[in-house]
């Protein structure tokens, strides 16, 4: 997992997949991105080749006396068989809503807002 406050990026990868953060970014985080994390065979085992999940806050203009933010989600996935893709196509629609919905819950939770 990496956070780069300065991208305002909190990035999750997993499997074949690798950051796209630049290394001079994580480099002042002490971050560094090691490459795959799972040999081919075990890549074979799980249900994702590679998985990237990235969060990225951006300050808005304040409105109202009110502080404003925009928070994008960007999942990147790739199966390792190709029958979950035919059938996540299906639901990954339904799957983005969820985890915004859970973002939203804990920023509220963690700025004591209802």
């Amino acid at each position: 997992m990496f956070c780069v406050p300065s991208l305002g990026i909190v990035e999750a990868i997993s499997g074949d997949a690798v950051s796209t953060i630049p290394a001079s970014e994580l480099q002042k985080y002490g971050l560094e991105d090691s490459g795959p994390t799972r040999s081919r065979d075990a890549a074979q085992e799980g249900t994702f080749k590679s998985l990237v999940t990235r969060w990225t806050v951006r300050a808005l203009e304040e409105k109202n006396g009110l502080e404003w933010s925009q928070v994008d989600l960007s999942i990147r996935f790739q199966f390792v068989n190709p029958l979950f893709a035919a059938v996540s196509s299906a639901v990954a629609d339904k799957i983005a809503p969820v985890m915004v919905d859970a973002f939203e819950k804990e920023a509220r939770r963690v700025l004591g807002r209802k």
